[in-house]
């Protein structure tokens, strides 16, 4: 009961400073709808689980935007190969790029290894808003470098918020290019 009352929670411009109760997260089915960022929040903390990413501690949420690909692997810098899916992505594909905090390590691949060194900082998790599936996961640095966007996508937002066309070929594609 308790996970359903979680999931059905209001949307939030914040994330709340407390972790996801276990209860939650094992409740979470894979490819259910995520509408809200406390449903991305679960779902990413759900396929995080599924990495080699574990946190010494507890697993705080930080962050939760529903943006596009292109956003997010600028935030992210990390590149998408479009032509390794079997059906090509759409250039304006929207996904969630949720951010989780805590102390992280890598787990060794091999079980006898001994992990890492920790570091404090956070990890991302992209959600695929088609499918509800993990793209790509990782990434432990401080959580403000992945706030900050490049000054082309800034210029682009505004561009589109102004309703100004920047096709190939126009003064203002060159602009921004």
């Amino acid at each position: 009961m308790s996970a359903a009352l979680f999931l059905d929670r209001q949307s939030i411009p914040f994330a709340y400073r407390t972790p996801i109760p276990i209860a939650t997260i094992t409740a979470y089915r894979p490819g259910n709808p995520i509408h809200t960022p406390t449903q991305a929040f679960i779902a990413a903390q759900f396929y995080l689980g599924t990495t080699r990413l574990r946190a010494m501690g507890e697993i705080l949420p930080y962050s939760a935007e529903l943006i596009r690909l292109t956003e997010a692997h600028a935030r992210t810098g990390k590149f998408f190969d479009m032509n390794a899916y079997w059906v090509p992505l759409p250039q304006n594909l929207r996904v969630w790029l949720v951010l989780f905090e805590g102390q992280w390590y890598i787990d060794p691949p091999v079980p006898d290894a001994t992990p890492g060194e920790s570091a404090a900082g956070c990890v991302f998790v992209i959600l695929d808003t088609r499918t509800n599936d993990m793209m790509r996961a990782g990434g432990i640095r401080p959580c403000s470098h992945y706030q900050v966007r490049p000054a082309r996508q800034i210029i682009q937002d505004f561009f589109l918020a102004k309703g100004i066309s920047a096709s190939p070929g126009t003064r203002a594609y060159g602009i921004l290019m």
